[in-house]
């Protein structure tokens, strides 16, 4: 199944949600973006979420970073912490190859309401999309998102060699039998193992759970992984048996490691893969979320940070 078809098959599963997103980012007054998607409790369902109104998650691609910044500094500026008074070269330099967030903005019209929104180059996405320099984003979008915008060209064909990666290496990580709430779950995990949130506690150790549970998903995660699943039966490299459950044969970690980025699977052999990768993945998630985490305190401000880090970890709390 192509991207524009498990787009439009999104079309359908979440029009109400993504219909909602594009009219609350349209009232932000935010420069124009190349594509954009939704993600989180405040967009996708996730199970005990509690009564609150989460806050609303986006991520913005933008081609020029640096431009981008100024044209929403002069529209603005009151999304930014001291940074923003630096300049779009400052912003734009503490980005860098990751995200910017600007976090705990209100939302236009709706009181009381807040969003977070953060703004990547197209270069740095599609690098973690088929690299997964830092899984960030790429483990974002292993799992079920809301676009307001897909991507196309280059984007696209980075998406879908995510995907195809993302389910290999859920294989490497699981029994020789399993369900597809299990292989999800082992998807879900792969960008949080290693996460410098959950060792500190200040994320809900039950995320990935929560997500898999969540009103629909399952028939989410099936719409983005269908094509993939299909094309390992094919491989045989996995079995699709009639109760809903998997089977894959003990002797398909080559074929799993040969759809994984480069950076994750050179060296490795079919015997050590298991273990092998996932430290490598745990390694590469632990560096990226402590970095993401550092560089939160400048581009939130100490106020903000604070805010943001104890509304999370009465999440966490209380799905615990």
């Amino acid at each position: 199944m192509s991207l524009l078809h498990r787009t439009v098959h999104y079309i359908a599963l979440m029009a109400s949600s993504a219909a909602a997103l594009s009219k609350l980012l349209a009232r932000q007054g935010l420069p124009a973006w190349r594509c954009a998607f939704g993600y989180g409790s405040g967009v996708v369902a996730q199970a005990n979420a509690g009564g609150a109104q989460p806050m609303v998650d986006a991520i913005l691609c933008v081609d020029d970073a640096r431009a981008w910044h100024a044209s929403n500094l002069a529209a603005n500026a009151s999304h930014y912490s001291w940074l923003g008074a630096c300049g779009a070269a400052a912003v734009a330099g503490v980005q860098g190859g990751g995200v910017y967030f600007n976090t705990l903005v209100p939302v236009a019209g709706e009181p009381g309401r807040l969003m977070k929104y953060g703004v990547v180059s197209s270069a740095a996405l599609e690098r973690d999309l088929r690299r997964w320099s830092s899984l960030y984003l790429a483990g974002r979008l292993q799992k079920p998102v809301v676009w307001v915008d897909a991507p196309d060209g280059p984007l696209e064909a980075a998406l879908e060699a995510n995907l195809r990666a993302a389910l290999a290496a859920a294989l490497l990580a699981l029994p020789e039998t399993f369900d597809e709430r299990a292989l999800f779950a082992a998807i879900g995990n792969l960008s949080y193992a290693g996460d410098v949130r959950f060792l500190f506690g200040s994320e809900d150790p039950k995320k990935v759970a929560n997500i898999v549970a969540g009103a629909g998903n399952l028939e989410r995660f099936r719409a983005l992984y269908a094509g993939d699943v299909a094309a390992a039966a094919d491989a045989g490299a996995l079995r699709v048996d009639g109760d809903g459950s998997f089977t894959q044969p003990r002797d398909n970690a080559d074929w799993c490691l040969s759809r994984l980025p480069d950076a994750a699977r050179a060296g490795v052999r079919g015997g050590d893969a298991k273990q092998a990768v996932a430290e490598r993945l745990a390694t590469t998630v632990f560096w990226s979320s402590a970095a993401q985490t550092a560089k939160g305190l400048a581009t939130a401000g100490a106020a903000k940070a604070a805010a943001y880090a104890l509304e999370k970890r009465r999440k966490g709390r209380k799905g615990s």
